[in-house]
């Protein structure tokens, strides 16, 4: 079984952790047609740990899944770091490496 272990610093972690978690409270509020508080959350990452690479391509879906509701998600920062940190665990999958780069017709 492969395990991702973040490579990025902990300070972006924390960075960009508060970053995902404001797009989905703005996702929410947009979903749930809720006023938004102007205040910013802050997300502190303050662990290491390792993770089975389809776990993590999983929780990549179910963030993007919550915070696809307003129309700037797809334009922010956020969501342009989830789609590297998918691109990166992609490459984590066991057998990414050894696998042929095309799919030819035998």
């Amino acid at each position: 079984m492969g395990v991702f272990t973040p490579t990025h610093k902990p300070s972006y972690c924390s960075i960009y952790g508060s970053a995902w978690l404001n797009e989905n409270v703005k996702s929410v509020a947009t979903r749930y047609d809720e006023a938004r508080e102007d205040r910013i959350f802050a997300f502190s990452y303050n662990h290491k740990i390792s993770i089975d690479p389809v776990q993590v391509l999983k929780a990549c879906h179910c963030l993007n899944y919550q915070s696809c509701e307003h129309e700037t998600w797809e334009a922010s920062e956020a969501y342009a770091f989830l789609e590297s940190l998918k691109s990166d665990t992609e490459h984590a999958l066991p057998g990414y490496d050894e696998a042929q780069w095309e799919i030819r017709a035998a």
